[in-house]
């Protein structure tokens, strides 16, 4: 058999460097607005009376414990609008936000890979001889 060699599949430009950095903040800020839109002000019921409580106590949550959640939820608490509640929902948005932006950034990878793949099943090694 003769040498295939794979080009990297970041090497593709699907579209201007403009681009790049418009379409992600358009679904950050799209998505983000969003949720805040559609945010309660106050408590609801389920877990978002515990995590609003962690988010202000500095507490421990269920199992899983979201740490992360609970720390940045602290320091949203200390800005100057709103009740406690919205403070942490405000949380909520921001993070959404960011998982829809992660989303795209995951589905761009794997569409760049499907496009510039020339044949046969995926592989560790970017090269066969």
């Amino acid at each position: 058999m003769g040498r295939m060699i794979h080009p990297p599949f970041f090497s593709l430009p699907l579209y201007p460097l403009k681009m790049a950095y418009a379409l992600p903040l358009f679904i950050f800020f799209i998505s983000f607005f969003t949720y805040l839109w559609t945010a309660l002000p106050t408590i609801y019921w389920r877990d978002a009376p515990e995590f609003q409580a962690i988010g202000f106590l500095l507490d421990i949550a269920h199992p899983a414990g979201s740490p992360l959640y609970a720390v940045v939820a602290k320091l949203f608490t200390f800005i100057p609008i709103g009740s406690i509640a919205f403070k942490v929902t405000l949380v909520s948005s921001l993070f959404g936000a960011g998982i829809a932006v992660l989303i795209y950034f995951i589905m761009q990878l794997l569409l760049r890979y499907l496009i510039t793949r020339k044949e046969g099943p995926p592989s560790l090694h970017a090269r066969r001889v």
